[in-house]
């Protein structure tokens, strides 16, 4: 589906921000409409376009793009926009090809920047354009993190067969934490659009990130003393970086025993072996620490805290970068997937910048950064993406 006809079907070829700006309804998209696509009747009459989501396809690679990139592409193609962001006009359609030809993956924490958007009309718009996309849903990190512990206890303790990581959903509902018998009949009516509409109102998922953040926090013992500061000596910033190792050591540990006591009494190969904890947490914590493949969201999570804490720490108050971080949380969330999992990653330079090169460990390319030129952001995605094709079709050829 393409976005003219959802702004066309809706009635919001006209948009506002900062004054009212036209979306691009070009002869092109037109011309594409001679066989109308699969509509269904919105709440109040409306024709709403939707694509349902699907799962994911393992022959082509998975793209997890930052929400800047996604408004970047929309903005870019309104008449103002295309004016304002030169370079970026061919960003909408390739996002489109990858979602076509690929997995694209969305995610709650893009739901809720959607509904964080200060121009309703907009986000609106965008929310029609995204419910046209056959889009891939990415599971909460917490599940994600549970799921990746209990593969690599399953690998520690030597079961003959192993169950993937379940990272992302077969459909928007499957990523629900939570769905009541009485409530189902309506969630199964959702499109994207009107969840949107619900989280704008409720804001339940952006009060669900505030308390991962808190105890994200308290499994990283988040402290100032953890990041290098002239007040401190050499040697009590060893002693801090020592303290804060030793209480992730903890950390893992308390995970591997959780991930053993879930496996012995949902997995009955694990059952049949029956390993004991001696066999699976102190190797489990070995695994992390010496290989770079190995839990990928484990490894982001901690680069990322890391590079958080100190940035916090070093940040003056006035400067230009102190306001930098105002939206980290969210772009971190974004991180926790789709730098662990996705061979195409787009984030901020900040981000990319605490990743460091964390994403090699796991077979992959640098994340794509948009650095003020949006030619060069596109021709680096796009340069990306077919990269990621390649290597996949070659995996392919191996395994036959």
């Amino acid at each position: 589906m393409k976005p003219a006809a959802c702004f066309r079907i809706l009635g919001l070829s006209r948009l506002s921000s900062e004054g009212a700006w036209l979306f691009r309804l070009d002869k092109a998209m037109a011309a594409e409409e001679a066989t109308p696509d699969p509509m269904r009747r919105g709440a109040h009459g409306t024709s709403v376009f939707q694509v349902p989501a699907r799962p994911l396809n393992q022959a082509v690679p998975a793209v997890y793009l930052d929400w800047s990139t996604f408004v970047q592409a929309f903005n870019a193609t309104s008449l103002t926009g295309a004016a304002r962001l030169p370079g970026l006009a061919g960003l909408l359609p390739l996002i489109e090809e990858m979602a076509d030809r690929g997995n694209l993956i969305f995610s709650h924490i893009h739901l809720s920047e959607l509904a964080a958007w200060g121009d309703l009309h907009a986000a609106q718009g965008m929310a029609a354009w995204l419910d046209g996309l056959p889009l891939v849903w990415a599971r909460l990190w917490p599940h994600v993190q549970e799921s990746e512990d209990d593969f690599w206890v399953r690998a520690v303790a030597g079961c003959d067969s192993t169950i993937p990581v379940r990272v992302f959903a077969p459909s928007m509902l499957a990523t629900l934490e939570s769905l009541s018998v009485a409530r189902s009949p309506d969630v199964l009516q959702h499109t994207l659009a009107s969840l949107f509409v619900e989280e704008r109102r409720d804001g339940t998922i952006a009060a669900s990130m505030a308390a991962d953040a808190l105890s994200w926090a308290e499994a990283m013992h988040w402290n100032r003393q953890s990041a290098s500061d002239a007040a401190f000596t050499p040697a009590e910033i060893a002693r801090f970086e020592e303290t804060v190792a030793w209480r992730h050591r903890v950390d893992l540990r308390e995970r591997a025993v959780a991930a053993h006591r879930r496996l012995l009494s949902s997995a009955r190969d694990y059952a049949t072996l029956n390993p004991s904890l001696n066999n699976v947490v102190d190797p489990f914590v070995t695994m992390f620490q010496q290989n770079p493949a190995a839990m990928p969201l484990s490894k982001v999570f901690a680069r990322l805290s890391k590079g958080f804490i100190a940035t916090s720490v070093a940040r003056q108050p006035d400067s230009r970068a102190f306001g930098l971080l105002s939206s980290s949380m969210a772009d971190i969330f974004h991180a926790l997937i789709g730098a662990a999992y996705c061979p195409v990653f787009s984030c901020d330079r900040l981000t990319a910048s605490w990743l460091g090169d964390v994403r090699a460990g796991f077979g992959f390319g640098a994340p794509v950064v948009f650095a003020g030129n949006g030619a060069n952001f596109v021709d680096e995605l796009s340069c990306a993406w077919r990269s990621a094709r390649s290597a996949k079709l070659a995996e392919q050829s191996r395994h036959r």
